[in-house]
C-alpha cells in the first residue's frame, strides 16, 4: 500500500521513517517551502519547563512549569529522541548536533513555590533540579545576569538540537532507506478516488494519506471541507554577537538566550497568533532585545548579527493533534506542535505509525 505524506518538515520526515522501516512504500510531497518552522527553530528538547515561543503562559496558568496535561506527552517525546539519536544517528553519517545545555530558569515567588512541591516527582523521572533563592546564588552560575533577578532553578538535562542540520539528517535518512520526495504542491485532495491533485493538475494515488502540511494544513484540508483546531502562530529569532563573558546555560524567562555553536547568542521567540507570513518585522527585534537586557543587561549593546521568522502550527490547548480524520478514510493529519514540533516529532512520527497499523 502506497502511503502518501504531505510535507518534509520534522513530522513528515519522522512519520516517513516510522513508515519505511516497517518495509512500507512510501512518497513525500513538498512545495520545497524554505521558510518552514522546522528549518529555523531553536531546537530545545525540554519536558518540564514552558517556552516562550509555543504555549503562552495565561492569567490562569502562568506558571514556568509545562501543564500537566502536556508533561507526559513531552517527557515520552524527550525520552524517545534520546534512545533513537543513540539508536540511529550518533557515529553515523546522519550525525546531527545534539548537546546538553543546561537551562537557568528564571523564577517569580508562585514559580517558586510551585517547584518546591513539585520537585521531586520531576526529579523522579529524571530530571535534577537546584534550586537557587537569591541573586547571590544565581550570579555564580551566571555572572552576567541582572541584580533583578533573584529566583531561579537549574536542570542540567536540557538538550538542544541544530534544526537545519537535524532536517538534512532526518531527510537524508529517508532517501537512503529507499524513500521518493517529489517537489510540487498539493492543491487538492479527492477522498473518493484515493488521489491528490498537484499543482499541475496531475494526480496522484494514495493508499494511505498522512497530512503533515504544518501552519498549511487547513488550507489543504479545505479542499475536503475539513478542518482542525489548529492556527498558524508566527515566530521570529534574533541572533547576536557573543558576550564578554561564556553564556554556560540556556537562560530562560520571558524568552530563551542560549549560546549556540555557530557562535552567536540566540534570543527566542515571539509568538503572535493568526499571522501567517514570514516577514521579519523591528517590533520584533525590539521586543527580544527588551526581554533579553531585562535577564542580561549587558546585551543591549550587542550587535545583531541575523533576524529569522517563520510560521508555526499552533494549538490553543500546546497538544499537537495526531488522528484518523474521518473513520477508516485512511486519511490522518499530524500538525500543532507549536514551538515544540522537533522534540515532539520522533513520537508523532511514531503515533502515526500505530493508527495505521492499528
Amino acid at each position: 500500500m502506497r502511503n502518501v505524506i504531505i510535507g518534509s518538515g520534522v513530522y513528515g520526515l519522522s512519520t516517513a521513517i516510522e513508515l519505511i522501516i516497517e518495509g512500507m512504500d512510501v512518497i513525500i510531497i513538498d512545495s520545497n517551502n524554505e521558510d518552514i518552522a522546522s528549518r529555523n527553530a531553536l531546537g530545545r528538547i525540554d519536558p518540564i519547563f514552558k517556552g516562550s515561543g509555543s504555549y503562552m503562559a495565561t492569567k490562569d496558568n502562568n506558571s514556568a512549569q509545562r501543564p500537566k496535561d502536556q508533561r507526559q506527552f513531552a517527557l515520552k517525546s524527550f525520552n524517545l529522541h534520546i534512545e533513537y539519536y543513540e539508536k540511529y544517528y550518533k557515529g553515523t553519517k546522519y550525525e546531527y548536533e545534539f548537546i546538553n545545555i543546561p537551562t537557568l530558569q528564571v523564577l517569580n515567588q508562585n514559580d517558586l513555590n510551585e517547584i518546591k512541591i513539585e520537585v521531586d516527582d520531576i526529579e523522579s523521572i529524571g530530571f535534577k533540579l537546584d534550586i537557587l533563592e537569591t541573586h547571590e546564588e544565581i550570579k555564580e552560575h551566571a555572572p552576567m545576569i541582572s541584580k533583578e533577578i533573584s529566583k531561579a532553578a537549574i536542570m542540567q538535562t536540557t538538550k538542544f538540537i541544530d534544526s537545519e542540520s537535524f532536517i538534512e539528517s532526518l531527510r537524508n535518512r529517508f532517501l537512503d532507506l529507499g524513500g521518493k520526495i517529489i517537489t510540487n504542491k498539493v492543491e487538492k485532495i479527492e477522498p473518493e478516488s484515493n488521489n491528490v491533485v498537484l499543482s499541475d493538475n496531475s494526480k496522484y494515488s494514495y493508499g494511505n494519506l498522512i497530512i503533515c502540511a504544518g501552519p498549511w494544513t487547513n488550507e489543504l484540508l479545505s479542499s475536503i471541507d475539513l478542518k482542525v483546531d489548529m492556527y498558524p502562530a508566527k515566530g521570529e529569532i534574533i541572533k547576536i554577537e557573543k558576550l564578554n563573558s561564556k553564556l554556560n546555560y540556556h537562560l530562560h524567562g520571558e524568552c530563551s538566550i542560549v549560546e549556540r555553536s555557530d557562535g552567536l547568542i540566540w534570543i527566542a521567540a515571539t509568538h503572535n497568533e493568526y499571522e501567517f507570513n514570514s516577514e521579519k518585522t523591528k517590533e520584533a527585534e525590539i521586543e527580544l532585545m527588551n526581554k533579553a537586557s531585562f535577564l542580561i543587561p549587558e546585551i543591549s549593546n550587542l550587535k545583531k548579527i541575523e533576524h529569522t521568522a517563520c510560521v508555526r502550527p499552533a494549538t490553543k490547548n500546546g497538544m499537537p493533534i495526531i488522528k484518523e480524520l474521518i473513520d477508516s478514510s485512511n486519511i490522518y493529519v499530524a500538525t500543532g506542535g507549536g514551538g515544540w514540533g522537533i522534540m515532539q516529532c520522533f513520537y508523532v512520527g511514531k503515533s502515526i505509525k500505530e493508527l495505521i497499523n492499528e
